[in-house]
């Protein structure tokens, strides 16, 4: 008996082949009062919905008092995070990047305001295309790289999910946050 073993981009792509959902969120900052800021991404691939959502208006991560994110943390769709953020933050060992910015928060709230519009470049009746599907989750959550445990990117979604292609086009995050 003749068995293959599947690379990780294989296995990885098997894994998202058999997925029916994909999500995940960020940490973005405290409040002011020090409540946890979040933003999420849910993809449904046979009902074609995207989602993106905050637990707050990202704007009061521009009040005096509140402070943004230092590093990047995310956690998968239906996990939990079972240590505190600050913890977390703290015991990264370097810095990876995924500081937030004003600049950060403009472009998640014209991902936010593009995914309940279902309009614009990043739509196909109403469908998105794999661009706006990246843009998203780039974004938020790329994905678990897990593979041996059910993990797959959000690039094996755009190889494996048949959304639309659509054409080119930027965020126009040059928007103050509603």
């Amino acid at each position: 008996m003749i068995t293959t073993k599947l690379t990780h981009s294989q296995l990885s792509l098997e894994n998202a082949k058999n997925a029916t959902e994909f999500g995940g969120k960020r940490f973005l900052g405290f409040t002011k009062k020090g409540a946890e800021v979040w933003i999420s991404a849910y993809l449904n691939r046979e009902t074609k919905e995207i989602k993106v959502q905050s637990t707050h208006n990202l704007s009061v991560l521009l009040e005096d008092g509140a402070e943004l994110a230092s590093r990047r943390v995310i956690v998968e769709r239906n996990k939990t995070l079972y240590t505190d953020v600050q913890s977390v933050i703290a015991s990264m060992r370097r810095d990876s990047g995924g500081r937030v910015s004003s600049r950060t928060l403009e472009h998640l709230d014209a991902l936010m305001s593009q995914a309940q519009s279902k309009t614009g470049k990043g739509f196909i009746k109403q469908v998105p295309t794999n661009l706006f599907i990246r843009y998203v989750f780039e974004s938020i959550f790329s994905g678990n790289t897990d593979s041996s445990e059910g993990g797959f990117r959000v690039i094996d979604i755009i190889k494996s999910w048949g959304f639309p292609e659509g054409e080119y086009y930027l965020i126009n995050s040059n928007t103050s946050i509603t």
